[in-house]
């Protein structure tokens, strides 16, 4: 079960909830799956794929109370989580979330609806079961015991600091309306897990009844880190020079293919340098996504949804040096069509 809680009505103003929950992270996150709720197929994907988690298991508090001419809806939460995860379609591996606490504020007028969010937790990714990311962790750590150093640290996701934060607004005057959410996400450590800045803006019409136009910009920026290759090079730097290690010496067997390692050592530096490189920029992204979106309420209860979206997809340079041709992205044309039904 994705949802399965109690709720205690303690006063007229406040509800407790305890159990399985939904993270309040965005202004649909109580609704996702309710397609009927919101005028896309689909929520942005470049702000809702944000939050890897869906729901964890703990108490809410939920305090709803007009504040004047506005209605406002506080809702407090901790408890923790354990879901798996798909790091932007490469990687997929365990999580498991930690001291989650966080808080999600709400008011509205007539017209007016603003919301922020936040939201922290202790953050554990099993990385070594990823066939992609083994061989490589393998090789990493040969380097830190042969070499020193300490960029172990900011490459395993073990009990990082996690972050997340929202904003958002919808304005609808019936005839038109705007719709609005940016979000950040910071992570400490973890190779391929980004910081993450995203936000989509929305403009749509009703000019009949029953029918609804609207227009969508979306952006994601994912920021890959470098802190762990930072470490690395100074750590080589470091054993390079009180070492004395000069070209063709062959001494330092950071592969571990013992007598067969005819590699010198420099060369073996720069190889582990770069994979790690490489490594780090597999959590990097740069996407924009233009959506053209058709509705037509056919019933009360149900509609039909059409949609044209464009994705231009971005590289970072060592992706395109290790992966694409440079100046070549990933784009791509989608048409989908939907239909809603609540009962």
């Amino acid at each position: 079960f994705q949802w399965i809680y109690a709720n205690f009505n303690v006063t007229q103003y406040l509800d407790l909830r305890v159990g399985k929950l939904r993270i309040p992270l965005f202004a649909y996150s109580d609704y996702l799956d309710v397609g009927y709720a919101y005028p896309w197929i689909t929520p942005p994907s470049s702000v809702y794929d944000d939050g890897p988690f869906r729901t964890f298991e703990g108490v809410s508090m939920i305090y709803s109370q007009p504040l004047g001419v506005l209605d406002s809806t506080i809702q407090l939460y901790g408890g923790k989580t354990e879901e798996d995860l798909n790091i932007n379609n490469k990687f997929k591996t365990s999580l498991t979330l930690k001291n989650v606490r966080g808080i999600a504020w709400t008011l509205s007028y007539e017209w007016l609806q603003a919301r922020a969010s936040y939201y922290e937790s202790k953050s554990t990714g099993d990385l070594t079961s990823l066939p992609e990311l083994a061989p490589l962790l393998s090789t990493f750590q040969t380097a830190q015991n042969n070499i020193g150093g300490d960029f172990m640290g900011d490459i395993l996701w073990e009990d990082d600091k996690a972050y997340f934060a929202g904003l958002g607004m919808t304005m609808d005057f019936e005839d038109y309306f705007f719709m609005a959410e940016m979000t950040q996400v910071r992570n400490a450590h973890a190779l391929p897990v980004s910081d993450i800045n995203s936000y989509y803006l929305t403009a749509g019409i009703r000019p009949v009844t029953n029918w609804t136009f609207a227009l969508t910009f979306s952006h994601d920026r994912n920021r890959y880190k470098s802190d762990a290759s930072n470490k690395y090079w100074a750590a080589a730097a470091r054993y390079i020079r009180d070492n004395n290690i000069m070209p063709g010496d062959n001494t330092l067997d950071l592969f571990g293919q013992g007598a067969g390692d005819t590699t010198d050592d420099l060369t073996e530096l720069q190889q582990v340098g770069g994979a790690m490189m490489v490594a780090e920029a597999s959590g990097f992204a740069r996407d924009d996504t233009y959506l053209f979106n058709v509705r037509w309420d056919f019933h009360p209860n149900a509609d039909v949804k059409f949609e044209y979206l464009y994705t231009q997809d971005g590289t970072s340079f060592v992706e395109n040096a290790f992966f694409l041709r440079p100046g070549k992205n990933a784009n791509a044309d989608v048409f989908r069509i939907a239909i809603d039904l609540v009962f």
